[in-house]
């Protein structure tokens, strides 16, 4: 597979995401259970 500069651009933009989305929510103390939580309050309601 030949990757053209514009797609190793793009995945290189695609893995810093991913990496800056993953740190803001470890530094949050973000987790699944948080948000299972917050909708089943919403159910109640």
């Amino acid at each position: 597979m030949n990757f053209s500069a514009v797609q190793i651009f793009w995945i290189i933009l695609i893995v810093i995401a991913l990496v800056s989305i993953k740190r803001i929510i470890s530094e949050k103390g973000w987790t699944l259970k948080n948000f299972i939580r917050v909708e089943d309050v919403d159910d109640e309601k």
